[in-house]
């Protein structure tokens, strides 16, 4: 029972299906700033404390493995319920908004990947772990990113509805550049640190004989490619229209720069995952021990 209750007020802090309507609500409302910080790190210290209590409270009990089993089956249905949610909005805050809904999906399903099977620790759940530490950092880049780069769009030109941003590629093309890398980053494409943990979790699924995890990880990284898609056709301009639209406001310095660098450091860092994976691994085994 202590372990339900964790799991449900914790799952409402992370916005974890079916706890997860306030954030679609408190995103779009708030400054993209404040959502960069809420998405990349504030649900990020909940997620901690969740991880602690099954991974250093609970380690390896049978209660701990029925629960957490329950709630990664909550995560993914969090994975596809989010981005087919995120697929359905027209306006770009509320989209990255429904992805971070997707994304959390991700997170938890570590509770049943990384749990060791019967009280020993394999690699499936070494993997497990460093795959769900690895998503929370590649999370954490690629959700600030989009957010600033959203709410960048949004400042210049009067709002953020996709039919409003035509042309902004060719006048923003760093923002939408940050916008594009880091939803590749979050739809698991290589060379992106985003692809790195899903690689991880499917290695954990196969090595664990878990095969039915694949669907969620599998479809959720097509449906996050095609929000994705989406947000960055919306700044195409439109063929054979003489004039490309002109931002309503002057945007440019910090604004720009800030959410492409976080942007290209999920690309940069997914060339050189293999050090930050190796010490994950290690720690994970040393603390278990």
């Amino acid at each position: 029972m202590v372990l339900v209750l964790c799991a449900v007020g914790l799952g409402a802090k992370i916005a974890l299906v079916p706890l997860h309507s306030w954030l679609p609500v408190a995103h779009p409302a708030a400054p993209a700033a404040v959502s960069a910080v809420l998405s990349a790190l504030v649900i990020k210290a909940s997620l901690v404390v969740l991880w602690r209590v099954w991974f250093q409270l609970a380690p390896g009990t049978p209660a701990a493995a029925r629960v957490g089993t329950a709630v990664a089956a909550l995560g993914a249905v969090a994975v596809v319920a989010g981005a087919v949610m995120a697929l359905r909005r027209r306006r770009l805050k509320q989209i990255v908004a429904y992805s971070t809904v997707s994304q959390v999906g991700y997170l938890v399903l570590v509770l049943a990947l990384a749990a060791p099977l019967d009280g020993v620790l394999d690699d499936a759940a070494v993997a497990g772990w460093s795959g769900g530490v690895t998503m929370a950092v590649a999370h954490g880049l690629a959700k600030a990113a989009m957010f600033l780069a959203a709410g960048t769009l949004a400042l210049a030109y009067g709002s953020d509805r996709l039919e409003g941003l035509r042309g902004a590629v060719t006048r923003m093309p760093m923002t939408v550049a940050a916008l594009a890398i880091a939803g590749v980053s979050l739809a698991g494409l290589p060379p992106t640190l985003g692809f790195v943990p899903k690689w991880q979790l499917l290695t954990s699924a196969v090595a664990s004989d878990e095969w039915w995890w694949f669907l969620p990880l599998l479809v959720g990284g097509l449906l996050a490619f095609a929000y994705t898609a989406a947000m960055v056709r919306a700044t195409f301009n439109v063929p054979g229209e003489p004039d490309v639209p002109r931002p309503a406001v002057a945007v440019g310095g910090v604004l720009t720069i800030v959410p492409f660098v976080l942007a290209l450091l999920a690309l940069v860092l997914g060339l050189a995952a293999a050090p930050l994976v190796e010490v994950l691994e290690a720690g994970f085994v040393g603390g278990a021990q």
